[in-house]
Formats: structure tokens, sequence, C-alpha cells
């Protein structure tokens, strides 16, 4: 008589945060590691302090104001011609541009202080493609632009005067752990099993094992 078999024991699957999926988690990996890799080249340039903080004060003030895809390069290019560093210019223009829905409504709003709008924008959801064709030019925009863009630039700037030389050792040091954690979890794919027993007991080579013999 033939046994019975064994009915399969199912595999269990690694639990995926709820909203995530791949792409989306490889997209948050991808901006991270770009945004580290961006520390740590500011925080290794080999420039003054001063020119450093000008430059990337110049290149975030440009967030602010309208630049049609082109704000990164009108950052770099006006840290340059102010005496600002080119790299910090760069950066600068690249901190913020996640966040125009969010600037345009700062820019309503504080140039709603001195000049009446020429619609209503309460809210950040009423900040829409619409409503950004018909008010980007408006006297509330350009008050408020200007505003935004001269505080933060100021505030930017002294904040990077006081704290960059005493906080640059430390800043190089965590962003170059934070640089290779990455890849460290990277053992096994993204959302893939983990390995088996006998796969983890097999001695591991490459750069891994190099960095950690050391």
């Amino acid at each position: 008589m033939r046994p019975a078999p064994t009915p399969a024991t199912p595999t269990a699957r690694p639990e995926t945060p709820r909203g995530a999926t791949p792409a989306r988690t490889a997209l948050t990996v991808r901006t991270t590691r770009r945004a580290l890799a961006g520390g740590l080249r500011l925080f290794r340039l080999r420039e003054s302090r001063e020119r450093i903080a000008r430059g990337f004060a110049l290149g975030l003030v440009v967030n602010f104001l309208p630049s049609f895809g082109f704000g990164v390069l009108i950052s770099g290019f006006l840290a340059r011609s102010l005496g600002g560093n080119l790299l910090a210019g760069l950066m600068g223009g690249a901190s913020l541009t996640f966040a125009w829905p969010l600037l345009f409504y700062w820019n309503i709003r504080v140039g709603a202080l001195f000049v009446k709008p020429e619609r209503v924008v309460d809210e950040l959801a009423d900040v829409t493609t619409e409503t950004v064709s018909a008010m980007m030019w408006g006297q509330a925009f350009i008050v408020g632009a200007a505003v935004n863009a001269t505080l933060a630039g100021i505030a930017v700037y002294g904040i990077l005067m006081l704290i960059y030389a005493p906080l640059r050792p430390r800043a190089v040091r965590w962003l170059r752990r934070r640089s290779a954690r990455p890849y460290r979890r990277s053992s096994s794919p993204a959302g893939g099993p983990p390995p088996s027993p006998a796969a983890a007991s097999r001695p591991s080579t490459g750069n891994f094992s190099d960095d950690h013999s050391r």
C-alpha cells in the first residue's frame, strides 16, 4: 500500500510594509543613495566654508522661483557667478526640487500678506496645475518668492557658516557608514526569501569578507 503524500509546508514570505511596492522601494533606495552621496561630496569639498555656504545658499534660493526644469543648472551658474562654490550651488539647487508645490504655496501665502492674490489659496491641496499657471507671475507670487528666497538664503548661509567646520568630520564619518549600509544588507534580493542555512554557512567571498578581515 502506497503511503499518503506528505502535504507541502507553505513557505513563509517576508512581510512587505503596507503601500510599498518593489518600484517604490527601489526609487526610495536610489533617492537615499543619491542624497547620501551628494551630502558626502558636499562635506568633502576642499574649499573655504564661506564659499561653500554662499554657493549652497545661492543654489537653494532658485527653488523658490520657476525654472522650468533648469533649476539645478541655474543654481550652479548663479553660485559660480557670485563667487560661491559650483558643486555646492548644484547641491543647493537639487535640495528642494521635490518640494515645488509646497514652495509655491508658501510664496502665495507670504505674498498675500502684502498684496491681494489673484485667487484664494487656503490649503496645499489648492495648488494645482491651473492655479500655478494662473498665479505664477502674479504680484502675490513674486513678492512672496522674493521674501522667502531672501530669508531662506540668509538663514542657510548663516547656519552653514556656523556648523560646517565643526560638523564636517562627524558628517563625513556618518555619511560613509550610511552609504555603505545598504550594500551590507543586499545579501538577498529585495522582497525575496532569506538565504538558506546551507548558503549562510558557506564562507563569503569578495569585498565584504575583505572589509571585515582588516
